[in-house]
């Protein structure tokens, strides 16, 4: 699901170069209020997105559809039909399925900081070992 989000995230990113809405990634970087090196990282698909990189874009230029970001469903660009104002009757298993996305979005991020932190740990413990050989 996190590759086809990142996919998603970028093509939003390339519809805003494509379209000339931003000169240059380094604009849409800062607007975003993300490193440039960080931006660059998940353009290269070395990091993913995280809901608050998605949070920003669809804060930033409106006219996104953050549902389809997540989830598929839908377009990228909001249409009148998919509109906010037009959809005030919405059912709460839309929302309900919306924040599942999210949740999972948010779990698969603590996942992979749990696996970073017990790599970080193991590579300390092996640098302890070599210091306490050393003397």
């Amino acid at each position: 699901m996190k590759d086809v989000v990142n996919q998603r995230f970028i093509d939003c990113i390339n519809y805003l170069l494509d379209s000339r809405i931003e000169p240059n990634k380094a604009q849409i970087s800062l607007k975003l209020q993300l490193k440039p090196s960080m931006f660059s990282e998940i353009l290269n698909k070395r990091v993913n997105v995280n809901v608050d990189h998605i949070i920003g874009l669809c804060d930033r230029w409106i006219f996104f559809n953050a549902e389809w970001i997540i989830i598929g469903t839908g377009t990228m660009i909001k249409d009148k039909k998919n509109s906010p104002v037009n959809n005030v009757g919405n059912d709460e298993s839309k929302t309900i399925s919306n924040l599942n996305a999210l949740l999972e979005l948010r779990q698969d991020k603590i996942k992979d900081l749990e696996n970073e932190i017990k790599i970080l740990k193991s590579e300390i413990q092996e640098l302890k070992n070599d210091l306490s050989k050393k003397d």
